[in-house]
C-alpha cells in the first residue's frame, strides 16, 4: 500500500482523539505493573471545578488519583486551563491517611 493511498485521521474531534490517548496511558501503566489503574470519566471535585475527567490514574499503593487528562479538540489553552483545575481537584480528594507519593515510589518515576 502506497503511503497516499492511506486516509488522514482526524485527531480534532475528541471521539477520534480518545482511543489514541488512551493507549498511550494504557502503555505508561504498564510501566507499574498493577499498582496504576486507569479510570476513565472518573467525577472530581475541587474548590474550582467539579465533574469527569477523561482519564484519571489511580495508585493502589498511595491511595490517591496520581494523573488526569482531558482529550481537547481545539483550543490547546483551555485545555491546559481546564487540566489544572482538575489536578486541583486531586490535590482536594488527599486525606490525611494517604501514602505520600515520594513514600510510595520513591525519588523516580520509570519503567
Amino acid at each position: 500500500m502506497a503511503l497516499n493511498d492511506t486516509t488522514d485521521l482526524d485527531l480534532t474531534n475528541e471521539a477520534t482523539s480518545s482511543p489514541y490517548v488512551r493507549s498511550f496511558l494504557v502503555a505508561a501503566i504498564r510501566c507499574f505493573k498493577e499498582d496504576i489503574v486507569l479510570r476513565p470519566q472518573k467525577k472530581l471535585r475541587g474548590r474550582h471545578g467539579h465533574g469527569p475527567v477523561d482519564f484519571a490514574l489511580e495508585s493502589h499503593h498511595a491511595g490517591a488519583t496520581v494523573c488526569v487528562t482531558e482529550v481537547t479538540k481545539d483550543d490547546l489553552k483551555q485545555g491546559i486551563a481546564q487540566n489544572v483545575v482538575q489536578l486541583e481537584a486531586c490535590l482536594n480528594e488527599v486525606d490525611e491517611d494517604t501514602v505520600g507519593l515520594e513514600e510510595a515510589y520513591g525519588d523516580h518515576y520509570g519503567c
